[in-house]
């Protein structure tokens, strides 16, 4: 449930781009672990725009706090794709974010779009207040919230 990026290959237009920095400011070598056959057959020519990456709910739940109701037609920069739209929205839902007509609940969904993390962890945090777990849970959460702890 929480947003990770996983390790994958880069692509192409990003190798060249990071070998355009070795010797920048000072002699340096560029070198590669991978064969030039795996650089043009197996690497991509562009990076997707992260948009089209990652989950959309924070950013969706956003856009509902703005007064945006109308999100699937939205003028994305980068537009991600239906699916994502809509897996986002199912989870706003389930998390009682949105009701049935694709609208910010109160106070549910206000609420939750005031914490700056992932809606998940944010259902978390107002659900612990409830049930006396509190302090466990924001532990957890400013864990969850860091790249690295260590």
């Amino acid at each position: 449930g929480i947003e990770s990026l996983v390790t994958a290959p880069i692509s192409r237009a990003s190798a060249k781009q990071r070998a355009g920095r070795a010797g920048r400011t000072s002699p340096g070598k560029c070198v590669r672990l991978f064969t030039e056959a795996a650089y043009l057959d197996t690497l991509v020519a562009t990076t997707p725009p992260e948009m089209q990456r990652t989950s959309l709910t924070w950013a969706v739940l956003q856009l509902k706090a703005l007064g945006i109701d109308d999100i699937l037609h939205f003028d994305f920069i980068s537009p991600p794709t239906s699916e994502a739209m809509m897996h986002a929205l199912e989870i706003l839902f389930s998390l009682g974010a949105l009701d049935d007509d694709c609208r910010l609940t109160t106070p549910v969904g206000e609420r939750l779009s005031d914490f700056p993390v992932e809606p998940k962890l944010a259902k978390c945090l107002l659900e612990s207040w409830d049930r006396g777990c509190a302090d466990e849970v924001v532990t957890i959460a400013a864990a969850l919230s860091v790249k690295q702890v260590w």
